[in-house]
This record gives structure tokens, C-alpha cells and sequence, in this order.
């Protein structure tokens, strides 16, 4: 649940008086549903056209994919290699443009079902995720 879900909404959106589509939690939350659909069409929606996506593993940041397109493909190709694949979001927290997720992916295994878990940061700019940051998933 993000912090906005309650009644009293936070006072810098409520101040700003935005529109509910614009607030970055629920972006991420909207591109994560789109994630479970394997609607890559809508996901792409939600991004920004120099979308980022980087790995951190320890001091370490590597980029996976820049832009939009090659995201897009990317996302393409792993629903076609795992096509059980979901994802759902344990704790959503926003701090002005930045939203931390907590979530766990889950899919069939060969042998058996396989779950994970891991943290993702998302940078939103202009209504748009700009950067993803994701951090190494624990089984």
C-alpha cells in the first residue's frame, strides 16, 4: 500500500493538486499491472522514450537497457521465455520522484513453482519512469 491509498493524502500532492495518473506511485504500481499482463505495449506507455533500466550488485551499476524500445524488446523476449512470470508488490514506498518496491516474482520451474524476492527503486520525471534501479534478488 503506498502512502497515499489513505484518506488524507500527503500535503506536497495535495498542495500540487495532481491528478491521480500523475503521482508516481501509482505510475509504478500501473506498470507493474501492465507487467503482469505481459501488456509490453502499456508498459511502454508509462516510460519515458530514454528509459534506463540498470542492475546494482554491490558497487557495481550495470545498464541492462536504454530507451524505450529496448526495453520494450527486452520485456518481449523474457514473457516468451517464462510466460508463467508475475509479480506482486509487498511494500511500495514514494518519496517525491523516487519509489522503492519491495516485490516478489513468482513463475513455474521445470520441477516446481520458483518465487524471489527483490527491491526495485523507480525514478519518475514528467509522468514517465525515467531510471529503474534493480537491486539482486533472494530466493
Amino acid at each position: 500500500m503506498s502512502e497515499h491509498d489513505d484518506e488524507g493524502q500527503n500535503d506536497y500532492y495535495s498542495a500540487r493538486k495532481v491528478q491521480e495518473h500523475e503521482l508516481p506511485a501509482r505510475l509504478v504500481e500501473q506498470f507493474l499491472a501492465a507487467y503482469n499482463a505481459h501488456d509490453v505495449d502499456t508498459m511502454l506507455m508509462h516510460v519515458h522514450p530514454d528509459v534506463k533500466w540498470l542492475s546494482v550488485d554491490g558497487d557495481s551499476v550495470t545498464l541492462e537497457t536504454a530507451g524505450a524500445s529496448a526495453l520494450g524488446e527486452a520485456m518481449r523476449e523474457y514473457f516468451a521465455s517464462v510466460p508463467s512470470t508475475r509479480s506482486i508488490a509487498h511494500a511500495l514506498l514514494e518519496a517525491g520522484r523516487y519509489v522503492s518496491l519491495h516485490e516478489r516474482a513468482h513463475w513455474e520451474g521445470k520441477e516446481c513453482p520458483v518465487s524471489q524476492s527483490a527491491l526495485a527503486v523507480y525514478e519518475v520525471e514528467d509522468g514517465k519512469i525515467l531510471r529503474v534501479w534493480y537491486y539482486p534478488s533472494q530466493r
